[in-house]
């Protein structure tokens, strides 16, 4: 390899390897002006119509927009640290304003140190919890279309669970 290219790489990687987190950020933002659909941000400035709301948790390992795949606007994401702040406002928020039909509750493997069990227990303790709440317990009981569950991310096999309570188990996506 000539010099002067052997130059060129050590000094893009000493750049890439010296940048601070804004400058990360700057050049992510960069990348998302460059491969982002304007079409699609033209629409959304209009309004927002997500179909499902996602309540997870904010590590950052676990992303629902990448792990459904889905595009901006059609996820509702409330994230909060191990999902146990008080997400009431929002989901009444997405229920009654959104008018949201599904909502997800997303746990994840290696959350905390708990062991799988664990977080699946928790889950589902999540879940029944948020049927409680009055505006999902409205919905579940006045709209045949509106649907809540509890689903599991594997971070390590990026599999996909979702509990089916009369069942009792978790089945795969």
């Amino acid at each position: 390899m000539p010099k002067n290219i052997r130059i060129a790489l050590c000094v893009l990687m000493l750049s890439a390897c010296s940048q601070t987190p804004l400058d990360k950020l700057n050049s992510g933002y960069d990348a998302f002006l460059e491969t982002s659909d304007a079409s699609l941000y033209k629409d959304l400035a209009k309004g927002q119509k997500p179909h499902t709301l996602v309540i997870s948790c904010s590590d950052g390992r676990v992303v629902p927009e990448f792990i459904f795949n889905a595009k901006a606007g059609e996820l509702f994401s409330v994230r909060l640290p191990s999902a146990d702040a008080n997400v009431n406002v929002a989901v009444e928020y997405a229920l009654n304003v959104l008018k949201i039909k599904n909502v997800v509750i997303l746990e994840h493997s290696d959350c905390s140190g708990l062991q799988d069990k664990a977080i699946r227990e928790r889950g589902i303790k999540r879940l029944n919890a948020l049927k409680a709440l009055p505006a999902v317990r409205n919905a579940l009981l006045t709209d045949k279309d509106f649907s809540v569950s509890v689903m599991m991310f594997d971070i390590k096999t990026r599999k996909l669970k979702v509990f089916d309570p009369e069942d009792n188990d978790w089945d795969s996506v």
